[in-house]
């Protein structure tokens, strides 16, 4: 998200900027520029909650908007940043969930946008669908896709739990070959056929244990470390890539350790 939001705030920045007026030291900035900037300010501020609340306004203010998509995009991360910030921070510092979940929904509750799975409060995305849904060809869809993802919480050695979030992650990369999330997306399926690698090939479970697969699935995790790094922009992911592709090629564990 962060490479489009440089975009659009650099075009909204020369928008403003031919738009001064000679012997005038500021810009005539329209309404729905101006709050466009407060909604951006505020999120890398990381002031969620604001940001939420003029995301709404802009979404009510400017329905036919051309930046609509955007602020529907910034609004579903400012609802995660929020739940990340206000809730899973505190209960991974120790606080009770059920006391941590009971203050986060009295405050935030009227949002209609979280739901309880395995134990744990989360974001229902349901700003994402409404983006594809209503605009499908969205310069956001690839991101909206890709936070759709269902994440597993925990592998559980489970094989099928991992090739599971490999083919959503395909499944982006087929339906868009130009994603600006390439990089990140080609380190993650690399990242999930290393742990395939391991699990076939060191789990303790005879059943799971696969000799060939484990093979097959070091060649894959090989080639996509090696094909984001072949990439002509660098990236964090790009460093992370070079690292894993170091630790696979040592036979050092990333994920089931020797005693398991």
């Amino acid at each position: 998200m962060k490479r489009k939001t440089l975009v659009t705030y650099l075009s909204i920045v020369i928008f403003l900027t031919g738009c001064l007026i000679p012997g005038q030291q500021s810009p005539k900035i329209d309404p729905e520029h101006e709050l466009l900037l407060q909604i951006i300010t505020a999120f890398e501020n990381r002031a969620y909650e604001s940001s939420i609340e003029m995301c709404q306004q802009f979404l009510n203010q400017y329905p036919k908007s051309t930046y609509k998509d955007m602020v529907l995009m910034r609004m579903g991360e400012s609802f995660e940043g929020l739940l990340k910030q206000e809730y899973q921070k505190l209960v991974a510092e120790g606080m009770e969930e059920a006391k941590v979940r009971t203050i986060f929904l009295e405050r935030y509750g009227h949002y209609n946008c979280w739901e309880v799975k395995e134990g744990r409060l989360v974001y229902n995305k349901e700003i994402y669908r409404r983006l594809l849904k209503e605009n499908p060809n969205s310069n956001y869809a690839d991101e909206a896709s890709y936070n759709l993802i269902p994440w597993e919480k925990e592998y559980h050695e489970d094989p099928h739990r991992i090739e599971k979030e490999v083919a959503y992650l395909e499944e982006i990369l087929k339906k868009y070959p130009t994603t600006s999330l390439r990089p990140k997306i080609l380190f993650q399926m690399g990242y999930r056929f290393h742990l395939l690698y391991e699990l076939y090939n060191f789990t303790n479970d005879p059943a799971k244990r696969d000799k060939r697969k484990a093979q097959e699935s070091f060649r894959k995790a090989e080639y996509l470390y090696k094909l984001c790094l072949s990439l002509p922009h660098g990236s964090e992911y790009s460093k992370k890539a070079l690292h894993y592709l170091e630790v696979l090629r040592k036979g050092s564990r990333i994920y089931l350790n020797p005693s398991s």
